[in-house]
C-alpha cells in the first residue's frame, strides 16, 4: 500500500459550542475508521456515530485516505 505523508486540516463539529480545529500530518494509507477512532479517543469525544467528511461527502470507514483523494491542505470534517 502506497503511503504519503500529507498535512490536513481537521475540524470537529458537534463536540462543543465552537468547532475544534487543528492541522496535523497523516499518512494516506490510514483507514478513515482508524483516524476517526484516534480523533475520538484523543479529544475524548462522547460515544456517537461520528463520521468523517471530505468536501461534504461522508467517507467510508474502511476506505483509506488515499482512496478518498486526501491531499495536502484538505479539510476533513468530523461530525455526528
Amino acid at each position: 500500500v502506497d503511503n504519503r505523508l500529507v498535512r490536513v486540516n481537521i475540524e470537529v463539529r458537534g463536540a462543543s459550542a465552537e468547532p475544534i480545529r487543528y492541522a496535523t500530518p497523516v499518512g494516506t494509507a490510514v483507514p478513515v475508521g482508524a483516524l476517526l477512532a484516534y480523533v475520538s479517543d484523543w479529544l475524548g469525544l462522547p460515544e456517537s456515530d461520528w463520521q468523517l467528511q471530505l468536501d461534504g461527502i461522508a467517507l467510508h470507514p474502511s476506505s483509506t485516505l488515499d482512496e478518498a483523494s486526501v491531499a495536502d491542505g484538505s479539510l476533513l470534517v468530523v461530525l455526528r
